[in-house]
């Protein structure tokens, strides 16, 4: 399944589509002005972010159009307030990111609308509001927040203290979450170069699941070792210099998401042609506004026996993992919590 950025990346950034003759036109040559929204309320998080586009219009090149601002930014009278239940408004302000440069639709301009240092209540209604002072209309969206997501299992707490068996074929690792509508898992591997010039280098590399939603949400997941080795297999490069590595431990980190996104993933998965860009909740406008929460997991450590099998089997032995747990100072390089379901850079 694609993920769900790559997905709107034609919704939000071009507006107008670009089709084989076998996909049904959504949005005809004579489309009405409209703005795209994408925005997520972090239920557990201070960052809460809207992205806006305006349909691409035009009788020039569709790749030049896209990589002008001009056609695609909305104006800057745009004002966009996040409401309470109570009515008080906040202001959301402009941010520019990083440039988008993923993908043929890539944007030097890669505005957002962003609240931050504001924890919303949990399972309240909010309402987005999008306003221009060039005309009446108002776009507007409700949501209700997601309460905070829980690991069940393994606790934080018990994470602490023990260590947990990976290589038990009858009872294989799993970890128990909050089952919400949408979901997406991302393992963190956390070890540590030792490099042939004596250096120690503290790495992680993440993971991330393919997401869980309607109609079969999930609420957890199982780790066969197997499926293990093809993680670390997939997700640890290959370094020049690196003598031996020596693993560390495990972070988990759950994202959720509301129905809102949830449908959305699911009416997607139905479609191949444009028709997947049809579900929206934007009132006078199109797009999608969601909650989310989040959790993380950390250090999760194996048993010895797992730091064996990683050094030995032929799947992993060529990353050239110690069979002894890495006992140093460890500090995460990367220690940054991105929501898979809106990436910043996207």
């Amino acid at each position: 399944m694609k993920r769900f950025w790559q997905i709107l990346s034609l919704v939000f950034l071009l507006g107008a589509t670009i089709s084989c003759n076998n996909e049904i036109e959504l949005y005809p040559t004579n489309a009405p002005e409209m703005l795209f929204v994408l925005g997520c309320l972090d239920g557990t998080g201070t960052l809460h972010q809207v992205k806006i586009r305006k349909l691409i219009s035009g009788n020039l090149d569709a790749g030049q159009m896209i990589n002008d601002p001009f056609y695609y930014l909305p104006d800057t009278s745009l004002r966009v307030f996040l409401e309470e239940p109570s009515g008080n408004q906040m202001q959301m302000k402009r941010v520019m990111h990083r440039p988008q440069t993923a993908g043929v639709f890539a944007q030097d301009s890669n505005l957002f609308y962003a609240l931050t240092g504001y924890n919303p209540s949990p399972d309240r209604t909010y309402l987005l509001r999008i306003e221009s002072q060039d005309t009446t209309k108002e776009i507007t969206a409700h949501l209700r927040s997601l309460k905070p997501v829980n690991f069940d299992y393994p606790t934080q707490e018990s994470a602490l203290h023990v260590k947990y068996s990976f290589t038990d074929p009858k009872r294989p690792f799993q970890v128990i979450y909050s089952l919400q509508a949408a979901s997406i898992l991302t393992i963190s591997l956390k070890y540590v170069d030792i490099m042939a010039n004596g250096d120690t280098i503290c790495r992680k590399a993440n993971h991330i699941l393919p997401a869980d939603f309607i109609p079969k949400p999930g609420g957890g997941k199982i780790f066969q070792l197997g499926y293990l080795w093809q993680i670390f297999h997939r997700s640890i490069k290959d370094v020049p210099g690196v003598d031996l590595r020596m693993f560390y431990s495990f972070d988990f980190t759950v994202w959720t998401g509301d129905s809102a996104i949830a449908n959305y993933l699911y009416f997607n998965e139905k479609f191949t042609d444009n028709r997947k860009q049809n579900y929206s909740n934007i009132d006078g406008g199109m797009g999608l506004f969601f909650a989310s929460s989040h959790a993380q997991l950390k250090n999760v450590r194996p048993y010895e026996r797992f730091l064996s099998l990683l050094a030995m089997n032929d799947t992993t032995a060529h990353l050239k993992f110690s069979g002894f747990a890495y006992s140093g100072v460890y500090t995460d390089p990367d220690s940054s919590l991105v929501n898979p379901f809106l990436p910043v850079n996207q």
